[in-house]
C-alpha cells in the first residue's frame, strides 16, 4: 500500500537507524502538521526530542533536531543525526539521574 506521505521512505530510514541504536523512533505519517501542536504533544508524551524533515532540507542532506525539554532547535547533517541524538539523550539521561539522586539525598 502506498503512503500518501512523500516523505515516508526517508522517515523510515532515519526511525530504522535509530531502531538499529536502540533508541526509540516514531514518525508521523501526515506530511502536513502544525509543528507547535506536535511539540506540546511531545511535551505531554514525555518525548524528549523531535526531528523535523522537510523536503526541502532533506535535499540538502539536513534535519532538524528539536530539544522538547530546552525548547530548542539544533540544525544536523543527516549522517550525523543518529550519533548527534544518542549524544544528546545521554545528556538528558544523565541531568534525570543526577537530578533523582539529588532528589533521594534531600
Amino acid at each position: 500500500m502506498a503512503s500518501k506521505d512523500p516523505m515516508w521512505d526517508k522517515k523510515l530510514k532515519i526511525c530504522s537507524d535509530l531502531w538499529l541504536h536502540d533508541v526509540r523512533a516514531n514518525y508521523l505519517q501526515d506530511s502536513d502538521i502544525n509543528i507547535d501542536s506536535v511539540i506540546r504533544t511531545c511535551r505531554k508524551q514525555k518525548i524528549k526530542l523531535l526531528v523535523v524533515l522537510k523536503d526541502s532540507w532533506h535535499a540538502q542532506g539536513r534535519v532538524k533536531v528539536w530539544d522538547v525539554t530546552k525548547n530548542m532547535e539544533i540544525d544536523e547533517t543527516l549522517d550525523r543525526l543518529t550519533e548527534t541524538l544518542i549524544r544528546m539523550l545521554q545528556i538528558i539521561k544523565s541531568h534525570i539521574e543526577k537530578d533523582l539522586r539529588r532528589a533521594v539525598t534531600t
